[in-house]
């Protein structure tokens, strides 16, 4: 589960709750990985990342190494929107108070 901003107009809450599904077959012997994403929209951060670094012309096959590339790709692209969601709920309490 991650956040990431919603794009929702002011007022409404700005941030959205999500998912991405992995499912990952790895077999230490063979040549391939099969991995399948499934995420709750089209072009995710995950994504798009994933993609870009498959088609790195110094080393398209970096993401395959190791079986914890992918996690490890899906967690590096939204942490930073955890720091920016908890720093945003931190504020709204505030006000509260």
């Amino acid at each position: 589960m991650y956040v990431e901003p919603s794009g929702r107009p002011n007022g409404r809450d700005p941030w959205s709750f999500r998912q991405t599904g992995v499912y990952q077959r790895y077999d230490g012997q063979a040549t391939g990985t099969v991995s399948v994403l499934l995420h709750p929209k089209l072009n995710s951060v995950a994504q798009k990342k994933i993609e870009s670094s498959t088609q790195n012309e110094f080393d398209p096959h970096a993401l395959a190494r190791s079986p914890l590339s992918i996690h490890l790709f899906i967690l590096k692209s939204y942490i930073p929107y955890w720091t920016d969601f908890l720093e945003s709920s931190a504020a709204s309490l505030s006000e509260m108070v």
